[in-house]
């Protein structure tokens, strides 16, 4: 049976100055050719976008860079993000649309708008400031990205590609960052968040149907038990003032407000599996 999956497993070894390494691509190009399998399927069905056989291959080769790097830590996103499904997926298609665009690639398929398939990125995201309007959480990933790989992300930013977010954060961080801000992207935010809920109580989505359905019949005895009364308490109640220095210090993650003892309550259940007295 031919899927069209690229997967980029973890192959673990050391390199002489004793970092780790972990990359390795399962590829056929034959499927991704153009009249592959693969290629044929997606190209009929959401626009292609990123679908050629060298724009798939490429796709994984980010995702080898991050595991090379060390620097590969997925993160399931939502939101206006939420056809990305994680940080990593994003990364990939975001470099990938890069090379798409880049003038000397004259075969480029256009703009992926997300990683459950190949649909086209919506017109009004398509500029490289205007695709950080596509959440309030693409600046901080964006963010996180160039720091993480700085030598990767600053060559790409010289590339003179007609889609190219970052360049623009490289070459105006603050500009970026107010796009990532907008009331475009609040709304998105909204209704990425909406239909990721939806998604998960609706028993008739396509997403995970059968999934659900199970843990319905299992959970029909343990609804139909005797109630049992919990007494409700609080975890925290904290004021506090943040300031940008906060946001830009804040570890592990900037722009968090962590909540630590003292201020958690100690009268709180220490083990939460165990059912509250």
């Amino acid at each position: 049976m031919k899927m069209c999956l690229v997967p980029t497993a973890g192959k673990t070894g050391k390199t002489k100055d004793g970092k780790t390494y972990a990359a390795e691509i399962y590829y056929s190009p034959g499927i991704w050719s153009p009249h592959g399998a693969c290629h044929l399927k997606h190209a009929t069905a959401g626009g292609g976008s990123g679908s050629k056989t060298d724009e798939v291959l490429f796709h994984e080769l980010v995702h080898a860079l991050r595991r090379s790097s060390g620097k590969r830590a997925r993160v399931e996103i939502s939101g206006g993000l939420v056809e990305y499904t994680s940080n990593e997926e994003l990364y990939a298609i975001l470099v990938s649309s890069i090379y798409c665009t880049d003038p000397s690639n004259k075969t480029g398929s256009g703009l992926r708008g997300g990683h459950g398939g190949f649909e086209s990125l919506e017109s009004e995201l398509a500029g490289s400031f205007e695709f950080f309007r596509a959440s309030t959480t693409v600046y901080s990933l964006v963010e996180t990205f160039c720091n993480d790989n700085p030598g990767f992300t600053g060559a790409l930013a010289k590339v003179k590609s007609t889609f190219n977010p970052l360049a623009s954060y490289y070459s105006d961080k603050k500009k970026a960052r107010e796009n990532s801000q907008s009331s475009t992207a609040v709304v998105r935010d909204a209704k990425g968040w909406g239909k990721a809920i939806w998604e998960a109580v609706n028993p008739f989505s396509s997403r995970k149907r059968m999934t659900r359905w199970l843990l319905l019949l299992f959970a029909l005895p343990v609804a139909l038990a005797p109630l049992a009364r919990a007494e409700q308490f609080v975890l925290f109640d904290v004021t506090f003032t943040y300031t940008k220095a906060d946001a830009d210090n804040s570890t592990p993650s900037k722009s968090h407000y962590y909540v630590k003892e003292p201020v958690l309550n100690t009268a709180r259940p220490r083990n939460w599996t165990t059912p509250v007295d």
